[in-house]
């Protein structure tokens, strides 16, 4: 799936593609997670139903919260090609969802191999930006009208690249309240 989604960005020039890559990518990363016996978070929720529920539920809000701050209050960022209730379904109850599960799945692979924690989540986040925003810069599913700060990296605006930080801090957050009271 995650596979498609880059697929389908670069060759069809689809606008949609996030939905499938986040999802292929969670699973993938699951996957990779439980084959190398990391402890797959995504596994762990399975295996919880309720809790993924709750998770999920609270990843959903959390969407709708960065959506309201980012996209509605400061005009930050705009859907151009997705009408509402495809905002709806790609964004708030798959999009935003799937990508904090799968960079927290990405977390847990990056953690085993960088043991200074700090330095773990600094390439974390980094790692993400790059693989979540660069197709986009193709695609355009999602197009930021960041005003003063027009320095970019690969194409990605320098605010884009820091604000993946917070989109790291949101599952560690949920998770450490779920899981690790």
């Amino acid at each position: 799936m995650t596979l498609f989604g880059l697929y389908s960005v670069f060759f069809l020039f689809y606008d949609k593609w996030y939905t499938s890559f986040v999802i292929g990518g969670t699973l993938f990363l699951g996957y990779i997670n439980h084959k190398l016996r990391h402890g797959s978070f995504f596994e762990k929720l399975i295996q919880q139903p309720k809790t993924l529920l709750l998770t999920y539920g609270l990843y959903v809000i959390s969407a709708l919260l960065i959506d309201a701050v980012g996209k509605q209050l400061f005009r930050l960022w705009h859907y151009p090609s997705l009408n509402p209730s495809e905002q709806i379904f790609h964004v708030y109850l798959l999009g935003y969802p799937f990508a904090f599960f799968m960079v927290y799945e990405s977390w847990i692979l990056i953690k085993h191999s960088v043991t200074y924690m700090p330095l773990a989540f600094i390439i974390t986040f980094l790692v993400n930006a790059f693989v979540h925003e660069i197709p986009n810069t193709y695609a355009g599913e999602w197009i930021y009208t960041i005003p003063f700060i027009t320095s970019e990296i690969f194409g990605v605006n320098i605010v884009v690249i820091l604000g993946w930080s917070l989109l790291l801090k949101i599952p560690f957050t949920i998770n450490k309240q779920l899981f690790f009271k």
